[in-house]
């Protein structure tokens, strides 16, 4: 008998009663469907509870990174009890809370894994649910931390000449405010994308959202991110100046994408356009060399040659070597694509020389930098006079340079036309 006839039956009153031992066994049915129900509600609460705590979690995150303490006039405060201050709150960052927040993040999206939701539903709930509230607490120091070594607003870094502070120079503090923000706003946006896929696997009884596909790699991307910044953090809290300047160089030193670009971008260039497929080629040639100047530089203070904690470069310098490969990057992308007009016309090339310009002063400045700033402060090794083979390294690779910048000018401004 299926079910409908059985509700009839029931409705009906017909005279087939069952007897005490069925009626018994039914009861017996009934309940334990109960229970099941009982216990499918319950767990499916928890997992709105366990959404909503991940929703709370990026909500904190969000008002952090939505205030933004600027002011607009800097005063270098390098009295002692705040430099003591900064010091211990920068300690305790680096020794305890990012320690504590990096550990119970990996331990929260390892047991996201939807197969392990869906083998172990009970106890994956119970350990996110303690893990969250782990989390909620270490975000709150993480942001008092924030708020106490900046109490007195964030210094927009600028041309002030700073040169002579150590742990109050600019560039750190405005380093570690930047990289606190961004930690925290990747961070809140992993929460959020936990919670959305939650819903979206069914874990909710209150919201359902169609399956988008796409969930999962964002959260995958902003994790990423954060194990980045839990590595990018300690460096700029603890590490010397020069410590953080390599590792924004480091994409652009070892990856072939730029070249690859290029190459692409030279592809589209008509056959007949000689001139700038010669030039094109010409800034695959300057970027190569860009490189090997951004490995080698970056070489210097390695483990077994450190460097001082500090230098006397002042903030505008120390930004401008940090943002040197990324903005090198972007300035022979738009050369490049400059090349794929039918022709450069006299505007064009104005403006392609002036742009060229711009990346040799980029890397004009940063050798000087290095030169005086950096090599200077180089350990020898063994009796080596480790500063001579740097100094030996910027002549050799500045004629180079020079003369492929030079080179590509002359290119630039020759009278030959390309064909229509």
């Amino acid at each position: 008998m299926d079910d409908t006839n059985a509700d009839k039956i029931s409705d009906t009153g017909s005279d087939h009663a069952s007897d005490a031992g069925s009626e018994r066994t039914t009861d017996s049915s009934s309940e334990g469907e109960d229970q099941l129900e009982r216990l499918i509600r319950e767990l499916q609460e928890e997992d709105d509870v366990v959404i909503q705590g991940f929703s709370g979690l990026f909500n904190k995150c969000k008002a952090f990174e939505d205030h933004e303490p600027m002011r607009a006039h800097p005063t270098f405060n390098q009295e002692s009890p705040y430099i003591d201050q900064m010091k211990f709150i920068s300690n305790n960052l680096y020794s305890s809370v990012l320690p504590q927040l990096e550990e119970q993040f990996k331990a929260i999206f390892t047991l996201l894994d939807p197969s392990e939701n869906r083998r172990k539903p009970g106890s994956q709930r119970k350990q996110i649910l303690e893990i969250q509230s782990r989390l909620d607490h270490t975000v709150d120091q993480t942001i008092s931390a924030h708020n106490s070594l900046f109490s007195k607003g964030v210094i927009s870094p600028d041309q002030t000449n700073d040169h002579l502070l150590k742990e109050t120079k600019n560039y750190r503090l405005y380093g570690i405010h930047s990289l606190i923000k961004r930690l925290l706003s990747n961070l809140g946006y992993s929460f959020c994308a936990s919670s959305v896929l939650l819903i979206e696997l069914g874990f909710s009884i209150t919201r359902s959202i169609t399956c988008s596909g796409s969930t999962r790699e964002s959260l995958l991307v902003a994790t990423s991110q954060c194990e980045k910044l839990f590595k990018t953090v300690p460096v700029w809290l603890k590490g010397s100046e020069w410590d953080t300047l390599p590792d924004n160089w480091q994409y652009w030193a070892h990856t072939a994408s730029l070249d690859n670009r290029l190459r692409s971008i030279g592809s589209d260039i008509p056959p007949l356009h000689e001139r700038n497929i010669s030039l094109v080629t010409l800034l695959i040639t300057i970027s190569k060399l860009s490189k090997i100047f951004l490995c080698k530089i970056s070489k210097i203070g390695t483990s077994d040659l450190p460097l001082p904690h500090f230098t006397e470069m002042s903030t505008h310098q120390l930004q401008e070597l940090y943002h040197l490969a990324p903005r090198a990057h972007v300035n022979l992308v738009s050369l490049a694509l400059m090349l794929t007009e039918d022709q450069l016309n006299e505007a064009l090339t104005k403006q392609f020389v002036a742009k060229i310009q711009v990346l040799l002063s980029y890397f004009q400045s940063a050798s000087l930098d290095i030169a005086f700033y950096v090599i200077p402060l180089i350990p020898d090794k063994d009796d080596f006079r480790v500063q001579n083979e740097y100094k030996a390294f910027l002549a050799t690779w500045n004629s180079l340079w020079l003369t492929a910048i030079q080179n590509a000018i002359k290119l630039a401004r020759s009278t030959s036309i390309n064909a229509a």
